[in-house]
């Protein structure tokens, strides 16, 4: 049954909404069927071996599916791949209603119960309230609503460290660390898998900041060195 469950994540189109749907449906159903049929057996097999490969089975599956869930929340719900969601808009416009009401399937990873889960980054917890919080925000602005304008000036959010230093998503510094991500950055393969080590751990790191109260002031003076270097290119 695992491997069943792990070739169904690998199957999922990353830019297919009813894959995302299925994926926090019915693979979710199945990593939790699993888990409660694991822990059936272990009620009548005090085996710590067989504990051991049981629960460390449900967590790499629960890592896979994190892994996977956070590839469609990127891609239809942060910066750069909103017009997805507008264009699911067009045949199912109860979609964002549905994510709002449902932000615990759509938005929040599987909480893994190894004592490695969350060491190696953020933990899943913490990735599920910063995703529901941007797509909150995003929702009450109606910012899924507006057709993007290749055009215009509109306003590109996931600067997090940016933001934090400078408490607004407009300030002129954050614009221009904006601009360069996207005329510059999102041209290259490179500059891509930076962005998605970027939104992948700065929430984190922004947390960890608001958490001891970290100067703003020291990270200002490292975005400013970074700044300089861009308007010299």
């Amino acid at each position: 049954m695992a491997t069943e469950i792990v070739n169904s994540i690998k199957r999922l189109d990353k830019r297919s909404f009813s894959d995302y749907n299925f994926l926090v449906t019915e693979v979710s159903r199945s990593i939790t069927d699993l888990a409660e049929q694991n822990t059936a057996v272990l009620r009548n097999n005090k085996n710590l071996e067989d504990y051991t490969l049981r629960s460390n089975t449900v967590d790499f599956l629960k890592s896979e599916y994190n892994n996977k869930l956070r590839e469609f929340v990127n891609v239809f719900l942060w910066a750069g791949g909103e017009e997805l969601i507008r264009e699911e808009l067009s045949t199912n416009p109860e979609i964002l209603n549905t994510i709002l009401r449902q932000s615990y399937k759509y938005l929040e990873p599987c909480i893994e119960q190894s004592m490695s889960a969350g060491l190696n980054g953020p933990s899943s917890i913490h990735t599920g309230k910063v995703w529901t919080d941007h797509f909150k925000r995003n929702y009450d602005s109606g910012y899924y609503l507006k057709p993007k304008n290749a055009n215009s000036e509109e306003k590109s959010e996931g600067c997090f460290i940016a933001t934090y230093a400078y408490n607004s998503y407009e300030h002129k510094e954050v614009l221009i660390l904006r601009k360069y991500r996207d005329e510059v950055l999102f041209k290259t393969e490179l500059g891509r898998k930076f962005i998605e080590i970027y939104y992948r751990y700065s929430p984190f790191l922004v947390g960890l900041f608001e958490f001891v109260n970290f100067p703003k002031t020291l990270v200002k003076s490292l975005l400013k060195v970074i700044i300089f270097v861009i308007k010299r290119k």
